[in-house]
């Protein structure tokens, strides 16, 4: 999956989310970077280090066990300090795994159960095309686009509420938020 999808689907799913409940956790800023924290760490391991392509980039970062490092951490800093920032990472990059749909690479997600050595994916979980009348589109550039429209959303919203400015200092998407009771 390419950097639009990854982050306009996890900025609206974890937004939907978060609108449940009644104070705000997320700092967007943070989510944003985090839903792209697999291919940040993995693209230049495995560029400069392990000899492969860009786009095919799936090491460590990619794994079940960064997912449950990242996450044991975030619960001791949440329980400890009241610090979300490290479990924001641990959502970010969970959501990307799932986006990448990394259970169908268990010599990947699994890492190292299976042994040392990474396995190159032998396909794209988002291979193909979707076929609308004599229109052809590739899935990953539907499921781009398809991101891209959504974070065009977010930033409206953002517009909307509170403006770019204050987003950027604070990262959220709401600077008060009332909750209104049916009487």
């Amino acid at each position: 999956m390419l950097p639009l999808a990854h982050m306009g689907i996890t900025v609206t799913i974890v937004q939907a989310v978060e609108n449940r409940f009644t104070s705000q956790v997320v700092d967007y800023r943070l989510l944003l970077a985090a839903s792209l924290l697999p291919d940040i760490i993995d693209k230049p391991i495995d560029y400069l280090l392990l000899n492969g392509s860009l786009l095919s980039s799936k090491v460590y970062g990619h794994t079940l066990l960064f997912l449950l490092l990242l996450g044991s951490l975030g619960a001791i800093l949440w329980r400890r300090r009241h610090n979300f920032a490290p479990m924001i990472l641990f959502i970010g990059a969970a959501m990307h795994d799932a986006l990448d749909v990394m259970w169908l690479h268990p010599g990947i997600f699994l890492w190292p159960l299976f042994g040392w050595r990474f396995v190159t994916p032998v396909h794209e979980a988002w291979d193909g095309v979707i076929q609308i009348g004599v229109l052809t589109i590739s899935r990953l550039v539907a499921l781009e686009i398809v991101g891209g429209l959504l974070l065009i959303r977010f930033l409206v919203i953002i517009f909307l509420n509170i403006g770019m400015s204050s987003f950027l200092k604070c990262g959220k998407v709401f600077l008060t938020r009332t909750v209104t009771q049916a009487t």
